[in-house]
């Protein structure tokens, strides 16, 4: 059984990195103070009021992150828009649809499919009513039809109602997007708002972004410079860098960390 240190203030460890593998680039993530993992404050069953804006931003933020790596980290098909027919499906419960399109694309799959998806559901401008839009991948041929120009998964439509179906030409171009529509989604109230409740759902077995070495980093290393054209992100509180497979190799980004 792990023990717990207990002190009033819990040490903190400074220019923490996070190495991450994307098909191809690398990923760098540094951290400017996290608190070191096993100590708790004095009182370990005194709840820290944190406010419920703030806790949501952190989560639309990690939320984006995911929605991005889960895109960009998987090959798909079809940018994908859906609505809910009364007549098939409450179109103002959410939890459901949630569950019956999971069971329903898992039904399919255990009978030889191999669909694949992700999911962003969203609020009609009535603030009452869902509909969805995400990524497919693996639909069968003969479930797509195209009638007067316009392509769609004919078995949704059969079972949950009308939706859209568009070619995804530009694989980066979609994954920016879907990050940029989760914001202004959230930031409309229009998106998931609830706190402890997922922004989006997905297939289980998608691949995800390989974490490659995290610890203590230093940031500034003779073998690998870090030109500003590398940066993504910059805050009070973390960095991150994109580094190209074809500029840097693993072993020179390892040399950041000490």
């Amino acid at each position: 059984m792990g023990f717990v240190h207990h002190s009033r203030t819990a040490p903190r460890l400074e220019n923490q990195g996070y190495l991450k593998e994307f098909p191809d680039y690398y990923e760098l993530t540094i951290v400017n103070s996290v608190r070191e993992s096993g100590w708790e404050e004095d009182n370990p069953f005194q709840k820290v009021s944190v406010p419920s804006d703030s806790k949501q931003r952190r989560n639309l933020q990690r939320a984006k992150n995911k929605i991005f790596e889960i895109s960009y980290c998987n090959e798909w098909d079809w940018f994908f828009t859906g609505t809910l027919d009364q007549t098939k499906q409450s179109r103002d419960d959410l939890n459901r649809f949630r569950k019956r399109f999971s069971d329903w694309i898992r039904q399919m799959n255990h009978r030889g499919g191999d669909i694949q998806y992700l999911i962003i559901p969203e609020l009609h401008a009535d603030m009452t009513n869902w509909h969805c839009h995400g990524l497919l991948r693996g639909i069968p041929d003969n479930q797509i039809q195209t009638i007067n120009g316009k392509t769609s998964w004919k078995r949704y439509a059969d079972f949950f109602g009308f939706n859209d179906l568009q070619v995804i030409r530009n694989h980066e171009a979609v994954s920016k997007y879907l990050t940029k529509y989760i914001t202004k989604s959230i930031d409309g109230d229009r998106g998931v708002t609830e706190l402890n409740k997922n922004s989006y759902f997905h297939s289980q077995k998608l691949r995800m972004a390989e974490l490659k070495k995290s610890g203590t980093c230093r940031e500034v290393s003779s073998e690998v410079p870090i030109p500003s054209d590398t940066i993504l992100f910059e805050s009070d509180f973390a960095r991150k860098y994109r580094f190209k497979k074809t500029d840097y190799s693993l072993n020179q980004l390892y040399n950041l960390f000490e």
